[in-house]
């Protein structure tokens, strides 16, 4: 058997779903753009989920790069163990020609130093670089000297233009955003899709805020003005706690305890999201996040 038929069957399945998560959300983000120019501007919970759809693609492409990284470790140690296989095949058991410290030294593969790079530069570069965008994005939704431009432009207009026909695309995006949200949380149970739990929560932010979005559309049309305003400056708000929950974690995870055989839980990933879009339900998403962040079961004193 050749090397590279033995690492034919390394499962891809979690790099497609991240690439499938950050395709949807940009078209999301673009087409929720235009509709916002489309209804003349003046939806600033529009506005306000397209900017949080840019940031969900960022995070999808974080989940790539770490999924994409793990899998070419894993061909390369698959690789690193058939070679060594042919070669005690060859000598009829005897002693392989590596010594210990060669064994030693090959476990220090080049992909493995690569997404150990990977992890302590690039990936916090670019978390750090999005939570910064989405905390602008936040305060411009805000009525301020910093509001969105075309925001400021249309704060005269009071009627959102064709919204009954932006609720039904909201609500569409809604409704994709939540299955493969669904689906990306359930593949990142197994321990080899696990960094797919922080798109996933993400995702289902991205459906909540589409959801939120069709229904204040749907008060516009009833007359029950300002409720397109007023859950815009909620997920405004939303988008800078998320960007403040970034950085904070991106602090602790410097001072939390690492305990072999645990789980390392990306710093990017919302613990704010996962406690309403993981089925465990609120507590006990808060008592793993606890537990996580002092390195042992807390929760359980």
């Amino acid at each position: 058997m050749s090397t590279k038929k033995s690492v034919s069957g390394i499962d891809r399945r979690g790099e497609w779903v991240a690439i499938l998560g950050a395709s949807v959300s940009f078209v999301f983000a673009l087409l929720l753009a235009w509709l916002s120019i489309w209804s003349s501007s003046s939806s600033s919970a529009l506005w306000a989920t397209s900017f949080l759809a840019f940031g969900v693609t960022g995070i999808w492409k974080l989940c790539f790069i770490q999924l994409h990284q793990q899998r070419l470790l894993s061909e390369e140690q698959l690789e690193v163990a058939e070679l060594e296989r042919l070669r005690q095949d060859k000598l009829g058991g005897a002693q392989t020609i590596f010594d210990e410290e060669d064994l030693d030294q090959m476990e220090a593969l080049s992909m493995g130093r690569r997404l150990r790079s990977i992890q302590k530069f690039l990936i916090p570069v670019v978390a750090l670089t999005i939570a910064a965008l989405l905390l602008l994005a936040g305060f411009s939704i805000f009525p301020t000297g910093w509001q969105f431009p075309p925001l400021a432009e249309a704060s005269t207009i009071k009627e959102i233009q064709h919204a009954e026909v932006i609720l039904f695309f909201t609500g569409g995006f809604a409704f994709v955003a939540f299955m493969i949200s669904r689906y990306a949380l359930g593949m990142s149970r197994v321990a080899q899709w696990n960094a797919l739990r922080a798109g996933g929560n993400f995702m289902f932010g991205l459906s909540a805020a589409c959801l939120g979005t069709s229904i204040a559309l749907l008060c516009e049309i009833s007359g029950l003005a300002g409720s397109d305003e007023v859950l815009g400056l909620i997920l405004g708000g939303l988008l800078v706690v998320l960007a403040i929950e970034s950085i904070i974690n991106y602090i602790f995870d410097f001072y939390r305890p690492r305990v072999e055989g645990t789980e390392h839980r990306a710093f990017y990933d919302s613990r704010l999201l996962g406690m309403f879009s993981e089925p465990g339900g609120i507590l006990q998403s808060v008592a793993k996040s606890i537990d996580y962040q002092f390195g042992f079961k807390v929760s359980e004193t």
